[in-house]
């Protein structure tokens, strides 16, 4: 169950995520790796070129976004 309810501040369930991924697209899929890799890169691994190829035009500016807010601090996106 995902209840908007269930989640704390700050916690997110990797592990949980992944097991309900199966049935999600391979681009959402390189998202929540790419994102459990921006998360915590000492406990999860991204390869960024098999994140990228599964992306569309749109969710590879979502994922750019999500670099530079993670490595720049800020909001102030470059694309």
């Amino acid at each position: 169950d995902f209840s908007i309810d269930k989640y704390k501040p700050g916690e997110i369930k990797y592990p949980a995520l992944f097991k309900k991924s199966s049935v999600w697209s391979s681009g959402e899929k390189a998202l929540l790796r790419l994102s459990a890799a921006l998360f915590s890169s000492s406990s999860w691994k991204a390869d960024l070129g098999n994140v990228f190829h599964s992306l569309d035009a749109d969710n590879c500016k979502v994922a750019i976004q999500a670099i530079e807010i993670r490595y720049l601090g800020n909001g102030d996106v470059l694309l």
